[in-house]
Formats: C-alpha cells, structure tokens, sequence
C-alpha cells in the first residue's frame, strides 16, 4: 500500500498528455479501434429513425450493444496496454486473459456502484420534482438538450468521483501489473486526488458531450447520425487515454507494496 503522500495529479498536463498522444497515433488507434467503430454504426442503425421509443424489446439489438460491450473491453485492454507497457507495438485484437481480466474488474465495479447509483438517482430525482412542480425530463432533455447536459454532468459529478477513486483498477487488470491494484489500493493511490481525477477524466468527455450534443441540434440528421459513431469511438479511446495517463503518474509516484510478511520468518 503506499506509504507517503500522494503527488498532485497535474490536470492540464495530463489532459493534454492524453490529446497529444491520441492526436500522434491517431492512425495507429483508428485501425486499433475499428471493429469498435463498425459497431457503432450498426447500434445507428436501430436508434436513429426516431427518438420516441428505445429498441428494448429486439434481441437483435441487445445482441449488438453485446458485441460491442466486448469489444470495447478489447479496445481499452488493448490502449492501456499500448501507452503503458509498448508504446511502438500494435497490440492485437483479440480476447485473452487481460481481457477477461479487465471484463471482470468492470463488473465488480460495477455491481459496487448499483446501490449508491439507484439511492443517488432517487435522491436526486426527488429534489428536482420538489423544486420544479412542472418539470418533465423528457421535454427537458429534448427540446433544451444543451442546458440539459451540463445539469445531467452536474448530477452525476458524485458518482463519478466515485467512479474513478477505484477505477485505477482497469489499467493495472489490463496490463498484469504486479502487485495487482485493488480497489483499497486505488482509493489509496487517488487519495487526495480524487477531485483532480474527476477534472482529469470529466473534463474532456465533458467537452465531447457538449459537441455532440451541439452537432446534433445544428446540422442535418443524416450527416450527424454519420459524426456520431465517430465522436463515440474518439471519446472511448481519450477517456482509455486519460486513466492511462492518470494511473502511470500516480502509480509510478507511489507504487502499491507487496503484502506484509510481518511475523512469517525471513
């Protein structure tokens, strides 16, 4: 576990570490994210007709977000791996023990965060419809998309933090890293950067949501439902980025000890 004070994590820096990397091996990431972007453009397929109903019930659908899940784990495996361990070496496409590794790691944080999200939720959908007799969130998101994901971000910014004091885990499951991180040690390693965390990996995918939503109230449906997927992978691929960036300076500052053998005999 680590011993002394955690470092501050420079924000800007890492932020712009994160796009000078992305923007250098764009061609190199783009053939590493492709699979990835295919299925983007299938999901398409099912949303973009109308935004009045969600494809719930077809199991074709559910097949694809599937698909996609995975390989967005191979994607991300496959980034970490990439800017931390072999910086000049295409990594593969393929599924293996880091990948399950990862998967799983995903999973537990995940179902970690199910209680504290589903009470944050009904906590703050509570206030809201105590503070706005008339609100209605679908007209709300609708028809004035661009207030409302700032307030959506602005919601979620808890979670978040939550979110990413343990998500230091992913880079460490993705790359073997030994001692392996737990969550403790990612609490531990975040420690007094967990705001600067936020900054480092909202901030960004912030901007990208903004533009998104931007592209999508200002220029013709048939192009932007071609922009979409794009902006999806380029968003997958820096937010990969940015816990790589923030997991080697963090780490590296302070890496986590082996378990102690006090009291075992040398």
């Amino acid at each position: 576990m680590p011993a002394a004070a955690n470092p501050r994590l420079p924000v800007v820096a890492s932020i712009t570490q994160s796009l000078g990397y992305c923007i250098d091996r764009a061609r190199t990431l783009l053939v590493l994210v492709l699979p990835f972007l295919v299925l983007q453009y299938v999901l398409v397929q099912f949303t973009k007709p109308s935004f009045e109903y969600l494809p719930i019930l077809m199991w074709q659908y559910w097949l694809v977000v599937g698909i996609s899940l995975l390989m967005g784990v191979v994607v991300a495996v496959s980034i970490h791996r990439q800017f931390l361990q072999s910086p000049e070496r295409q990594m593969p496409i393929r599924w293996g023990r880091a990948e399950t590794r990862y998967a799983w790691a995903m999973l537990k944080l995940t179902l970690i965060l199910i209680l504290p999200v589903v009470f944050y939720v009904l906590i703050v959908v509570g206030l809201l419809a105590a503070a706005f007799s008339n609100w209605n969130i679908e007209t709300f998101s609708v028809e004035q998309p661009l207030l409302a994901l700032p307030v959506i971000w602005f919601c979620v910014l808890p979670i978040w933090y939550l979110w990413v004091r343990m998500t230091l885990v992913l880079p460490s499951a993705a790359i073997d890293q030994q001692p392996a991180v737990g969550i403790s040690d990612s609490m531990e390693l975040t420690s007094g950067n967990g705001w600067r965390m936020v900054a480092v990996t909202a901030g960004p995918l912030f901007a990208g949501g903004m533009l998104d939503t931007l592209l999508q109230v200002s220029i013709p449906p048939a192009i932007y439902w071609w922009l979409q997927p794009l902006l999806t992978c380029a968003m997958t691929v820096l937010g990969v980025v940015l816990v790589s960036v923030s997991f080697k300076q963090l780490y590296n500052a302070n890496p986590v000890q082996p378990e102690s053998t006090e009291g075992h005999p040398a």
